[in-house]
């Protein structure tokens, strides 16, 4: 195949995007006057195709056809990269740049002149047979596709299709569900169409959890080791879903496109003011939900901006938290031997006191140590180190392994804490507490006043100076797991613990900085109306002294 500079390449979509109409009745000329070179250009480009081939059997459809930047990258993306993981918003290009991708795969195929077969995952195969119907449906009035022979050799079937332009090969295309999946398929295509179903309870994101374990288990392994693709898209409905994982970050180029984003000059525009202008995305937003033609309602920020449910209805407001997160931070990390070989002990620059919160846990879920530098002048919490116990035992009888009170112990010797405060609802610490094993443990036992306290001075710090966190991904996402109702998302990574070891320093301050006010406070009525004063209410300056150190004891 003749080469084609990729100036002329991108000069020809720059049309396509500014000018689509013009741009269209170009490339119909090259069709009708030079198809050789036509098919050059919508076979080296995926964006070319897709803005021709693909956008004329649209607009046939449709009657309408809607251009622009973001269906060009969007087109850049899927071909650049066999591995991708799109999520956008509703309407925003989504199953659609699918059915383009696997048009091109057949238009290429007039040159290829291959056997290849396409797997179209959705989370039930019900899902999936509807996406294959609508893109047969698509193509059974391409006139170039029929012009050049192109024929679905499965056209009386809904659910599955074959085109092929010479009766010898072949792109075989076929439906499956996520859930129903079995293993032992092989391809060289799967592309997986909003793999998530609601759960009807998010904070027990079962579904999501079992999607993810057939999507690592089952999908990955279907699309052939050498040159195989996968492509997967949708809509963020956890924390947890497969996009927001490690793994997926190392292996997917992933991209995430909300209606709604910030340009360089720092102000608001749509991602594709092609199709949705920001006009109607700010009045949809303010509203707060979509209302579908059918009835049903939907959360705009979950369907338009990209945030998982469980996000938008946490407690804390996740713009809020990522301004207190600080990326200059570093983690005092004492549980590396090669951080504490360089730094024996945690020495700031300037001495503050240091507290602790530590949110139990052994089992089901973890424990948390939020280990913060408090800086009173300022009243200013900084965060110098996070740790989490996963499946670590309390206390041992063996004096070798590691438990979560030997932690404990080395991290006040390390850090130099004052007090560490913790949740004694269920008892754990107990016998610490009745020996006074660890004198610096300050114990609180939950109940709803107290926990909607903490909770509530922990957000009146978040976004401001007054609190700055380590840039830790588990802890952020723990901390959003808390819901509006006091519940937590819970998983396999947390049950909101470090919401709640962060939240119990924040209550210690708040009490700490109440005490002192209240041992200083002489109450301007006292002072004015001297009917109400009485010699005995002077006291002594040495018992001013012992209260004041009283109340910083018990502090």
């Amino acid at each position: 195949m003749p080469e084609i500079s990729q100036e002329i390449l991108d000069s020809l979509v720059d049309l396509a995007v500014k000018d689509w109409e013009s741009f269209s009745d170009v490339m119909k000329v090259y069709l009708i006057e030079d198809f050789n070179y036509f098919y050059n250009l919508t076979y080296l480009d995926f964006r070319l195709f897709t803005f021709t081939i693909f956008a004329w059997s649209v607009k046939q459809h449709d009657n309408v056809w809607n251009s622009g930047q973001f269906v060009a990258d969007a087109c850049d993306h899927l071909q650049n990269n066999k591995k991708t993981m799109d999520i956008a918003g509703r309407g925003h290009f989504k199953s659609t740049r699918f059915y383009s991708y696997i048009s091109w795969i057949i238009w290429k195929n007039l040159y290829d002149k291959l056997n290849d077969r396409v797997y179209y995952y959705s989370y039930k195969t019900t899902q999936a047979r509807q996406h294959v119907n609508l893109f047969k449906r698509f193509l059974q009035n391409n006139e170039t596709f029929q012009q050049l022979g192109i024929q679905d050799k499965k056209s009386a079937a809904d659910t599955i299709a074959e085109y092929s332009w010479d009766g010898k090969h072949s792109i075989y295309i076929q439906a499956f569900g996520i859930l129903e999946s079995t293993r032992g398929l092989h391809s060289r295509y799967l592309f997986c169409d909003d793999p998530y179903k609601d759960d009807s309870d998010p904070n027990r994101p079962t579904k999501v959890l079992e999607v993810n374990r057939l999507f690592k288990d089952v999908l990955e392994n279907i699309p052939f080791p050498d040159g195989g693709e996968i492509h997967v898209i949708g809509t963020p409905i956890s924390t947890f879903d497969i996009w927001f994982t490690e793994g997926a970050k190392k292996t997917y180029s992933i991209q995430f496109k909300p209606a709604i984003v910030l340009g360089k000059d720092g102000e608001e525009k749509a991602v594709w003011p092609e199709r949705f202008s920001l006009e109607w995305l700010k009045e949809k937003r303010d509203t707060g939900f979509i209302e579908t033609p059918d009835g049903n309602l939907f959360s705009f920020a979950q369907e338009y901006l990209c945030e998982p449910r469980s996000i938008h209805n946490s407690f804390f407001n996740k713009q809020k938290l990522e301004k207190s997160i600080d990326h200059n931070l570093m983690d005092w990390n004492m549980s590396d031997p090669r951080f504490v070989n360089e730094h024996e002990y945690f020495k700031p620059d300037v001495i503050y006191p240091v507290y602790a919160g530590f949110d139990l846990g052994e089992k089901a879920h973890p424990s948390h140590l939020a280990v913060f530098q408090y800086e009173p002048e300022h009243d200013k919490l900084v965060q110098i180190h996070s740790k989490w116990f996963d499946k670590v035992r309390y206390l041992s009888e063996d004096k070798n392994e590691n438990t979560q009170i030997k932690y404990l112990k080395d991290a006040i010797k390390y850090f130099n804490i004052q007090k560490i405060i913790f949740d004694n609802t269920r008892g754990e610490f107990q016998l610490l507490l009745e020996q006074n094993i660890i004198p610096e443990l300050v114990p609180i036992s939950f109940n709803r006043s107290n926990k909607m306290s903490m909770l509530v001075e922990m957000d009146n710090r978040l976004g401001t100076e007054k609190l700055k966190l380590l840039p830790e991904e588990r802890q952020k996402s723990q901390i959003l797991a808390l819901q509006h109702d006091g519940s937590a998302i819970s998983s396999s990574q947390g049950h909101a613990d470090a919401a709640f070891s962060i939240a119990l320093v924040c209550l210690h301050v708040a009490k700490f900085r109440k005490a002192q006010s209240q041992t200083f406070k002489i109450s301007s009525v006292d002072i004015i109306d001297r009917s109400k004063f009485k010699p005995s209410m002077i006291k002594p300056i040495g018992t001013l002294k012992r209260d004041f150190k009283n109340t910083r004891k018990r502090l």
